[in-house]
């Protein structure tokens, strides 16, 4: 049964203003240190970076010039003159969206259409950027009551949990790599036994003495995520062959193939013990940032043989494997143990993040869907990206209800699920 547009409408409006009045637990932040942020000049080209920057490139823009445009020693009218026609091109796109909203909310202007507005936003952000910013804008502004932090360094304060980048500890291919891990490890081991060793004790260092709450993989931007089982033998062989390989003026000397064995292993090895230390092991899957990638590497389906594997494992597969979503959400339909975060999907497009949530409420329990990670750089920009998520779960939940999927008081059970409930049970904060 389909419920009139003026029920859909109203609906839409309460599950709107539910969202706002929920204290939300965002999953997913590169966010700098705030004092590393104020310590910095700012420019109306800072609320346009990061995903922005793919736009500028895929639009034609030279990357010498964008490089420029992004450099506080350029000054602001060169700025505008790099940033003016590329901004045309690109600025109804979805990246841009969550920009401008945040610059209207922070700093009075919706849109920039003159060096004037770029010098007038410019001020007030500098007038803005001192401490208390962050707090200003997570707590204060987007109601966030934890920020679950992809960074390998300790952030102050209760809002703050964190997931700790691991791909380091997998990518060995010279004695020189081991050197960069040695002081969490202790040392470089020349045994494999040893390495392993170490690596079990720093995983529980991680969770007892730094609160870590998972692991991160992003190994996607550089090979294929088929970590088939390899055997200890296989994998030590190739540890062996880095020390007698890797002397004199051959530092590198294993390249990516050659090194799969021991990195499938060691993967393996982190997801056993993600789950003796009740961790959430977490893969970046689908589209990538930047230009110019290779998506096939990014299918989530390829993870499969670790799921069934290591069943006390919970995996987070970020980004809804967009384009591969409805991959994603089967894989978290079949297996107990597979969580779907739709962290940067709301920007990327909202057609689809709409569309993926409605398939997701048909397919998968609800206990299973993160809602909302801003997966941003710049701290405003997760307004902006909270305002068009807020929109697209209000939207697909309203829609779902209009069709007879759920009640209006399922919706809202949703909606709440996704954004706090979900995430504090999956990191166990």
């Amino acid at each position: 049964m389909f419920a009139s547009s003026e029920a859909k409408k109203a609906l839409y409006q309460e599950l709107s203003e539910l969202f706002v009045e929920t204290e939300i637990i965002d999953t997913h932040e590169h966010l700098p240190q705030e004092k590393a942020r104020v310590s910095q000049a700012v420019t109306f080209t800072d609320l346009f970076r990061h995903y922005c920057q793919d736009d500028f490139i895929a639009a034609g823009m030279d990357e010498d010039d964008m490089g420029k445009m992004y450099d506080n020693k350029t000054c602001l009218e060169e700025k505008w003159l790099l940033f003016e026609p590329y901004y045309k091109l690109i600025k109804n796109g979805s990246y841009q969206r969550a920009g401008q909203i945040a610059m209207e909310k922070f700093y009075g202007m919706r849109e920039i259409t003159s060096l004037r507005d770029a010098e007038d936003v410019t001020k007030r952000m500098s007038d803005a950027n001192k401490p208390g910013l962050y707090g200003k804008v997570l707590k204060d502004t987007c109601r966030i009551k934890k920020v679950m932090m992809f960074a390998n360094e300790e952030y102050e304060g209760d809002l703050y949990g964190l997931v700790w980048n691991m791909e380091w500890f997998t990518e060995i291919n010279s004695t020189e790599a081991l050197y960069y891990s040695r002081k969490a490890l202790n040392g470089v081991h020349s045994r494999f036994s040893d390495y392993l060793g170490a690596l079990g004790s720093y995983v529980k260092r991680l969770k007892e003495e730094r609160r870590v709450s998972g692991m991160k993989f992003a190994l996607a931007y550089k090979r294929d995520l088929d970590f088939s089982p390899t055997t200890y033998q296989e994998a030590e062989n190739v540890y062996n062959r880095i020390f007698t390989e890797s002397a004199g003026r051959r530092p590198f000397p294993l390249g990516y193939n050659e090194i799969r064995p021991l990195q499938n292993y060691l993967v393996r090895e982190l997801a056993r013990l993600a789950g003796e230390n009740d961790l959430c092991m977490v893969f970046h899957t689908g589209i990538q940032a930047g230009n110019k990638n290779i998506c096939d590497n990014s299918k989530p389906e390829r993870l499969w043989s670790l799921f069934g594997a290591y069943p006390k494992t919970r995996f987070v597969l970020l980004h809804a494997g967009l384009p591969w979503t409805r991959e994603a959400v089967l894989l978290a339909k079949y297996f107990p143990n597979v969580y779907i975060d739709l962290a940067w999907v709301h920007i990327i497009s909202p057609i689809i993040a709409v569309d993926t949530i409605k398939m997701y409420v048909d397919l998968a329990p609800m206990s299973k869907l993160l809602g909302f990670g801003g997966d941003y750089l710049v701290v405003e920009a997760v307004y902006g990206h909270l305002m068009m998520a807020k929109d697209n779960i209000a939207t697909a939940l309203a829609e779902s209800a209009a069709n007879g999927v759920m009640t209006k008081h399922d919706a809202h059970i949703w909606l709440t699920s996704m954004l706090a409930k979900n995430p504090s049970e999956i990191y166990r904060l």
